[in-house]
C-alpha cells in the first residue's frame, strides 16, 4: 500500500494519546476490518514517518507493537507484510467474566468450515475431464446443462440439454435476453 494512501486512513487513530499506539491501532484496525489485507506490503518505516509527519522512532515502535501482537511479519530486505494473529485478538470492549460462547465479529471472516478439504479433495477429481479439452462451452459445461434439463423436466417441463444455456449469472443472463429481444 503507497505511504500516502495509509498515512490518509491513519490520521483519525492520532487525535489523542500517544503516536505510536495511534500507528498501531491504526494498522491493527484497518486489518480486522480487511482494508488492509493479509500478505499486503506496508510502507517502510521511514517512508511511513515521513507521510503522516513523525519520527522514524515513533513509527518503528509501532511497528515493533504490531510483530509482538502478530499482525506484522517482517523479513530483513522483503519489508513488512499484514498478517493476522493466529489466536483470536483479544477484544477491546470484552469483559473479564464473559463466557466463550460469545461470536467476535470483529473480523468479518469466520475460519473455513472442516468438510472444505473433502469438498476440494472431490472436486479436483472432477475436474481432470474438463482440463483435457480447449475448455470452450459456449452454452455451459455439457453435464451442467443436462443436469438442469433433468432438474426441469422433473419438475414438470420437459427438457432436453440442448435446450439449456447457463450464463455466469443471472445479470448475465437477463443482458443476453434483453439484448435478443
Amino acid at each position: 500500500m503507497h505511504s500516502d494512501r495509509l498515512a490518509e486512513l491513519l490520521t483519525p487513530w492520532l487525535v489523542e494519546g500517544r503516536a505510536y499506539a495511534g500507528v498501531a491501532a491504526g494498522i491493527r484496525g484497518l486489518a480486522l476490518d480487511g482494508r488492509l489485507s493479509v500478505g499486503t506490503r506496508v510502507p517502510s518505516e521511514r517512508q511511513l514517518a515521513l507521510a503522516l509527519g513523525l519520527s522514524r522512532t515513533t513509527v518503528t515502535a509501532a511497528y515493533d507493537v504490531l510483530r509482538s501482537e502478530g499482525y506484522l511479519h517482517s523479513a530483513a530486505g522483503a519489508g513488512s507484510r499484514v498478517t493476522l494473529p493466529a489466536a483470536a485478538p483479544v477484544r477491546p470492549d470484552a469483559d473479564p467474566g464473559e463466557p466463550a460462547v460469545v461470536r467476535d465479529l470483529t473480523i468479518a471472516a469466520s475460519p473455513a468450515p472442516a468438510q472444505l478439504l473433502d469438498a476440494v479433495a472431490g472436486a479436483t477429481a472432477d475436474l481432470r475431464p474438463l482440463l483435457s479439452g480447449h475448455g470452450l462451452h459456449p452454452y455451459g459445461l455439457p453435464a451442467l446443462r443436462a443436469a438442469v434439463a433433468a432438474h426441469l423436466t422433473r419438475r414438470g417441463l420437459p427438457t432436453g440439454p440442448e435446450q439449456v444455456l447457463v450464463t455466469n449469472g443471472a445479470l448475465a443472463g437477463w443482458d443476453l435476453l434483453l439484448r435478443t429481444v
